[in-house]
């Protein structure tokens, strides 16, 4: 999976990742499966107390009916076909990976049925009973679904307009190597790109024998960093596309930014590949509290402030040398650099990091980054760690 996108996490699964998944996000997501990012206050609240009083009495009559097959096996099946996507799934509030969930889904629903439905004889009244607590359940259900389905739906149509503009506008520059800069990261709470963008062009013959990269936070570490940036700017067999929303803000553009990308590095082509070690701002964050080695906090994600002299911005590798224990195990061991260019534009690259309280250099090789090679100067920048509470040495 870790070939596929799949996170660390896959490889080198944490016992509390697994059983927060099975015991908290993985039900969460079955019996409240609300996208918050479509669902209003006003819907999301009712539907929360409606669903968890469901979810009593569903488990209050599992506890009558102790001799239920059908109930145990739908909350087996549910749990075994959960195993293999414990130690990386994430939900979330808006439910990014619940399109993930079908096999459990389906013991949830064999659960529902037995309960609700059984086969063995029972009163009258609780068939009833069972008849109103599931056509209750459809009618909460039902709305909740259309809304996170349609937020797919605005999401797949989004990228195919993409996909479509930049077929149109790099086939006619013949070039064998795509780099495409999209925004927006997501559409109604749906991740729209993350890598492997290629597999959106295998069906379409402009497209054949391309490479086909994503340019954005996991650029350099997924897919970039093999890239031959120097090769690229002296053989110029490269169309670098920018997809933003337009400056007025009616609706999203594509820009060719081919020459300028292909300009900047032929000017750092010439550069050593001396790394510069990045240094931290004195100045501890709001939230954190400064220790004599670097800083401590309990209510994070915090983003601490970074130095940023004249030479960081015509570095090929940056350096960045700390020491990080984190209390937070279900958080993705990962950490962004941001960067504000001189125009003002915001970027951001994520690399992994260590907690194991041992000092650590991470190198980012962002000469390849299109972003990077086009930024001159460097407004701000800053390190975001997404850790609830942690420890950080840099002095």
């Amino acid at each position: 999976m870790s070939r596929l996108g799949g996170p660390d996490a896959l490889r080198q699964p944490l016992p509390d990742v697994i059983l927060g998944n099975l015991l908290l996000a993985i039900p969460r997501a079955l019996l409240l499966p609300i996208n918050h990012a479509v669902t209003s206050r006003t819907m999301a609240w009712p539907a929360t107390v409606i669903l968890l009083a469901l979810a009593c009495f569903a488990f209050a009559t599992m506890i009558r009916r102790r001799k239920s097959f059908g109930a145990y096996f739908g909350l087996l099946f549910a749990f075994v076909a959960a195993l293999p996507m414990a130690p990386f799934l994430f939900t979330g509030r808006n439910l990014e990976a619940a399109y993930m969930l079908y096999l459990p889904s389906a013991g949830f629903a064999l659960w529902l049925g037995a309960l609700f439905f059984p086969t063995s004889a029972v009163q009258p009244r609780s068939r009833r009973l069972g008849a109103v607590a599931l056509t209750a359940l459809a009618v909460v259900y039902l709305p909740l679904s259309f809304l996170h389905l349609r937020a797919h739906h605005d999401a797949a149509a989004t990228a195919e307009r993409i996909t479509q503009s930049v077929v149109d506008e790099a086939s006619a520059r013949r070039a064998s190597t795509w780099l495409l800069d999209v925004e927006p990261h997501q559409v109604d709470g749906v991740p729209l790109f993350y890598d492997h963008i290629d597999q959106l062009f295998w069906n379409r013959p402009a497209a054949s024998g391309k490479t086909i990269l994503l340019v954005g936070q996991n650029f350099w570490r997924e897919e970039g960093g093999p890239l031959g940036w120097r090769e690229l700017a002296r053989s110029r067999d490269v169309a670098v596309l920018q997809w933003r929303l337009r400056p007025n803000g009616g609706g999203y553009m594509l820009t060719d930014l081919t020459q300028p990308t292909l300009a900047a590095w032929s000017a750092r082509a010439a550069t050593a590949d001396t790394p510069v070690r990045v240094s931290f701002a004195p100045t501890a964050p709001p939230s954190a509290e400064a220790t004599p080695d670097g800083i401590r906090w309990r209510k994070g994600p915090i983003t601490c402030a970074l130095e940023t002299p004249d030479e960081l911005a015509a570095a090929l590798r940056l350096h960045f040398t700390f020491t990080l224990r984190t209390f937070d195990p279900r958080a993705a061991k990962e950490a962004a650099f941001d960067w504000t260019d001189q125009q003002g534009e915001q970027h951001r690259v994520l690399f992994s990091v260590f907690d194991d309280g041992a000092s650590h250099t991470y190198a980012l090789p962002l000469a390849v980054d299109p972003r990077w090679a086009r930024t001159t100067r460097i407004r701000a920048a800053v390190l975001h760690l997404p850790f609830v509470a942690g420890e950080l040495r840099f002095r």
